[in-house]
């Protein structure tokens, strides 16, 4: 009974019969969700698999077929591995077997818009607390000189609704900062790198993003982006002239308090130098930063 859905092409009598797959460990469930490389099902181990995917526990597993393997999925795997931060999404296990690649994850049924559209709690109060906790994970990555390069609310999977506490997950696009450049000058937060292959989602992507390149502060336009969805409902359409954007005549439009009008223009500024740094954030009044005392 381990085998179902769409995986019993991959097991076979003969497969079994020289070992035995994880696939046969596995009982899958409910369809979570399909994405550009792949698709997830929630599933359940009916017989350990290692010592970190074990017996009636359950799980996400992410399945990308090795046809469309590319930039993005390699650079999961490695980041999945690489990457543990308890704000991170988590891989307990991966194989390939024939076309598939498979991932076992964190088990988490939705994401921040599901919860949105559930709740539908986007009050200031409520949209502090949530941007404080989905900063941790980037400020994580940060500090470890890395840029997600994807945030948006569907790559934040709700851990616990009362406490509005999400998981940042989808680590394809993520991208190491150089620590220096060829002459052995230091990383500055303003610097500009071009990215390994076109990274972002539109209206969350940055406007570097768009020409191809990143810095430490790509990620801070997208909170920007998020702050404001979850304060109006509305979302601030990127320019076709980036270079001539101003978020405030989209503010304007909305009685927003004012440091969070504020914060979401420091945040979205075109110019790098210009655009808030994590320490600013860390230090604006709007987000309360005493919450961040122990990071």
């Amino acid at each position: 009974m381990g085998c179902s859905h769409s995986t019993n092409k991959l097991c076979n009598k003969k497969d079994k019969d020289k070992m035995v797959s994880p696939l046969d460990k596995i009982s899958i469930g409910e369809f979570l969700g399909k994405g550009q490389f792949g698709e997830v099902y929630q599933i359940t181990c009916i017989e350990k698999i290692n010592n970190s995917c074990k017996e009636n526990n359950q799980y996400a597993m992410k399945i990308c077929s090795k046809k469309k393997i590319n930039f993005y999925i390699d650079n999961e795997k490695c980041y999945l591995s690489k990457i543990k931060n308890e704000n991170i999404i988590k891989c307990h296990h991966t194989f390939t077997i024939k076309n598939n690649i498979y991932f076992i994850l964190d088990l988490y049924k939705f994401d921040m818009y599901k919860y949105l559209d559930q709740y539908h709690d986007n009050t200031e109060a409520n949209t502090k607390i949530i941007i404080r906790n989905i900063l941790r994970p980037l400020i994580y990555l940060r500090n470890k000189y890395y840029v997600h390069l994807d945030v948006k609310p569907e790559n934040f999977l709700v851990r616990n609704i009362d406490e509005k506490d999400f998981v940042l997950t989808d680590l394809g696009t993520v991208h190491k900062i150089p620590i220096s450049n060829k002459n052995g000058i230091k990383h500055h937060c303003n610097n500009i790198y071009k990215q390994k292959v076109l990274c972002g989602t539109e209206h969350y992507a940055s406007p570097e993003s768009f020409r191809g390149y990143f810095s430490e502060k790509s990620d801070i336009w997208s909170i920007g982006q998020i702050t404001f969805i979850l304060l109006t409902n509305h979302m601030i359409k990127n320019e076709p002239n980036m270079d001539d954007f101003d978020v405030s005549d989209y503010l304007n439009k909305f009685p927003l308090e004012k440091e969070s009008h504020k914060f979401i223009k420091k945040c979205m500024r075109v110019s790098i130098s210009q655009r808030m740094s994590y320490k600013k954030i860390l230090n604006h009044p709007w987000l309360q930063e005493s919450i961040f005392s122990n990071i």
